[in-house]
């Protein structure tokens, strides 16, 4: 998987989330800057928009649609 920022505006980071040969846009919320000179932000993203499935017969009762991904990034 990768995401590729595409703009930034205030706390947040809109941008292209591909997984697995599919992209889409998605957006990382939340972004704050840490006393370590990282920053960080919360991205969500519907599994199904990227064909992640979990094969198994109560797949729908047992895992969320939304994946919930706590992003830190390095500053360089």
């Amino acid at each position: 998987a990768s995401f590729e920022i595409t703009s930034v505006s205030g706390n947040t980071a809109s941008g292209t989330l591909t997984v697995r040969g599919k992209s889409g846009e998605e957006t990382i919320q939340n972004i704050t800057k840490n006393e370590d000179g990282t920053i960080s932000g919360t991205l969500t993203f519907n599994r199904k928009n990227y064909d992640v499935a979990f094969d198994h017969p109560m797949k729908e009762m047992v895992l969320s649609n939304d994946i919930i991904l706590d992003i830190k990034l390095a500053l360089n």
